[in-house]
């Protein structure tokens, strides 16, 4: 038992042991001791999103979670003339009469102006829609996107598609005004609870 102990264990073997113990602690040191290098990463606030200057090819898509414009739409589809700043994902602010318990069905504006970086050649920016608990409808510049199952005025005539798609944006533009018209007559909540993505 021994003599196969001691044959196991030639110099030969230990000295490639402790080199190949050498090269790990080597690496883990290199890892944790480099330079951190940190991305700022581009965020939505009071209804904008500067992306410009973001490397969507070495960094991926960006989240469009932050505060967007919100505006109240009557049923007679008249913008109220005042908007507020809205949670993307979140419910939506709108308050009943009493001005505690949030008002769950109706219309709205959610908001966003994007500052784009240039596009590659050959390629398009797109959003990931995210998911609106109710009838949505997308467009980019005045550009109908998509709409997701029915917005309208009233229960009737809507109905609610509220899952995720992927949409092109307008090609070759700079600046993107999104917006997202939200009705909402037979789902017990409303708003988003997933943010949508642009990339």
């Amino acid at each position: 038992m021994q003599q196969l102990i001691a044959q196991s264990w030639t110099p030969q073997r230990l000295a490639f042991s402790a080199g190949a113990l050498g090269l790990v602690v080597l690496i883990a040191l290199l890892l944790i001791l480099r330079p951190a290098t940190q991305t700022n990463i581009p965020s939505v606030r009071d209804g904008y999103l500067d992306a410009s200057g973001w490397d969507f090819s070495r960094h991926g898509e960006l989240s469009l979670a932050g505060a967007w414009r919100f505006t109240a739409v009557s049923e007679s589809g008249d913008q109220s003339p005042r908007s507020s700043l809205a949670p993307v994902p979140g419910p939506w602010p709108v308050t009943g009469e009493t001005g505690w318990l949030a008002k769950q069905d109706g219309m709205a504006r959610y908001h966003l102006r994007i500052k784009l970086p240039k596009t590659p050649a050959g390629e398009r920016f797109a959003v990931e829609t995210g998911y609106w608990m109710s009838a949505f409808r997308i467009s980019a510049n005045g550009q109908l996107l998509v709409e997701s199952g029915r917005v309208a005025s009233s229960a009737a005539q809507e109905w609610a598609n509220p899952y995720a798609r992927v949409v092109s944006l307008p090609d070759g533009v700079e600046t993107v005004d999104l917006e997202y018209l939200i009705s909402n007559h037979s789902n017990r909540h409303v708003g988003s609870s997933v943010a949508p993505q642009l990339g």
